[in-house]
């Protein structure tokens, strides 16, 4: 299940970032998941969840929410968001400007940290 070992190594990072940042305790996490990652966001939260017990972002709330994928034509240069599918065979991965098969994906297929919301060291 690699949903944990990310979720591990996410932990780890807003871990150490909100301590640079002097929080205390982590209330919130915002993610994206890129939609070609295959990421199942509810284990990549329930994963979060396990992994963040006795840290300081135990008991945080954990927010996912999914990146449509967006395919960049390389020959005419337009940009495209596919539209839900299952599996990756469910997307035309053409340029639906021009037609051609020259293209490449932009993006879907990242995990970002958007936000972490907690507790300043010291504040009640």
């Amino acid at each position: 299940m690699h949903e944990f070992s990310l979720a591990s190594s996410l932990v780890q990072y807003v871990s150490d970032a909100a301590k640079k940042s002097g929080i205390a305790e982590i209330k919130e996490i915002h993610i994206e998941v890129g939609e070609m990652t295959h990421i199942d966001p509810r284990q990549l939260k329930f994963c979060i969840k396990i992994a963040s017990q006795n840290t300081i972002a135990d008991g945080s709330r954990v927010f996912i929410k999914k990146r449509m994928p967006v395919l960049k034509c390389l020959k005419c240069g337009a940009t495209t968001e596919l539209k839900g599918g299952k599996n990756l065979s469910d997307y035309t991965m053409a340029c639906r400007s021009c037609g051609s098969q020259d293209v490449e994906l932009e993006r879907g297929k990242e995990l970002v940290l958007k936000r972490i919301k907690g507790i300043k060291k010291g504040t009640p």
